[in-house]
């Protein structure tokens, strides 16, 4: 079986224009530094936590929540001082304990991602 060389190019063309078609990116947030840094044992309460993500987020629909003492979930207000890839929350002063935080984001591209990230404040 023969096959035309008019058939053969058309083939290849078309698996050579599918192939250069911009493919669509999955973008997930992923956090790439914090402060305090994940496992982090501080001296005093950190004023706020600041979050860098590896992409742009839609900043009003961040949340994130501090899980205190006793398991008492506190939500954390995004401040004035966040960027595109970058969430800055105010932190109520924190007592002695292991403190989770715990974030649900939205990235530009329509991707929701979550995570934690854990730290201690030693106290005095």
């Amino acid at each position: 079986m023969r096959i035309s060389i008019a058939l053969r190019w058309t083939v290849c063309s078309l698996i050579l224009l599918l192939g250069l078609q911009p493919g669509v990116v999955d973008a997930h947030a992923i956090l790439i530094d914090s402060a305090p840094a994940h496992g982090a044992v501080l001296d005093t309460s950190p004023p706020t936590i600041v979050m860098h993500f590896n992409v742009r987020l839609e900043q009003a629909l961040a949340r994130v929540n501090l899980i205190a003492l006793r398991k008492e979930l506190v939500r954390l207000d995004v401040t004035a001082g966040s960027t595109d890839d970058r969430l800055v929350v105010h932190v109520p002063p924190l007592s002695a304990g292991v403190y989770t935080v715990m974030y649900k984001v939205l990235a530009k591209d329509g991707h929701v991602s979550e995570g934690r990230l854990q730290f201690t404040v030693r106290g005095h």
